[in-house]
């Protein structure tokens, strides 16, 4: 879970913690705002597995801020990260970690 712990998140609002390593449900609310690109072309690890699943674009891995609403119906501030190509969109967003408010 890294620096913030099980018990951050759960004083922050968050009850429902997956096991590390597990996919997240999650939905993000409203807009992502502070976007980076930090990773472009053959500087990402899994742009073979992309193309294959997704096809052929130019692939950026990006992040940004959001607030998420997670299975249990909890919402709080994440850095999400995803991968996105054009005229394919969005795919495989994950949260990094949550924020303090």
């Amino acid at each position: 879970m890294g620096e913030r712990g099980y018990n951050y998140l759960r004083s922050k609002g968050f009850p429902f913690i997956p096991p590390a390593g597990a996919p997240m449900e999650f939905e993000v609310v409203g807009e992502i705002t502070h976007i980076e690109t930090f990773a472009v072309r053959t500087s990402i690890r899994e742009l073979p597995r992309l193309r294959r699943t997704f096809g052929p674009g130019l692939w950026r891995k990006r992040k940004g801020i959001a607030q998420v609403r997670l299975a249990d119906g909890s919402v709080g501030r994440a850095e999400v990260h995803w991968y996105e190509a054009h005229g394919i969109g969005r795919k495989e967003m994950k949260i990094k970690r949550f924020l303090d408010e």
